[in-house]
């Protein structure tokens, strides 16, 4: 049981839909956050973890707030999922890029 566990991490398996809650609510709760996409996880190993998340951050913050606003995310995912090591986040125009989409 313990090779296919480990086989299916290898392959770059999702992390628990408990963990991508919680990381969008943190994400979600921070007041420079307007929406949050979506969220992307993959297993590096056993206790390794990529996030890779679609932020659309509030209109006029500066360029210090909005890496303030980075690095207290990436912070406080941290703190509470400690599997979590890597992090991208995608600072993107939600909104445009779905009217380009459609």
């Amino acid at each position: 049981m313990r090779a296919v566990h480990c086989g299916a991490l290898l392959l770059g398996e999702s992390a628990d839909k408990a963990l991508v809650r919680r990381s969008r609510k943190i994400i979600a709760e921070d007041p420079a956050v307007e929406e949050v996409g979506s969220l992307l996880t993959m297993h590096l190993g056993p206790d390794q973890v990529l996030l890779n998340a679609e932020i659309k951050f509030r209109e006029k913050l500066t360029v210090r707030e909005l890496e303030a606003a980075i690095d207290r995310l990436e912070s406080r995912i941290r703190q509470h999922e400690a599997s979590v090591q890597r992090i991208f986040i995608e600072a993107d125009s939600l909104r445009s890029r779905r009217r380009s989409a459609a």
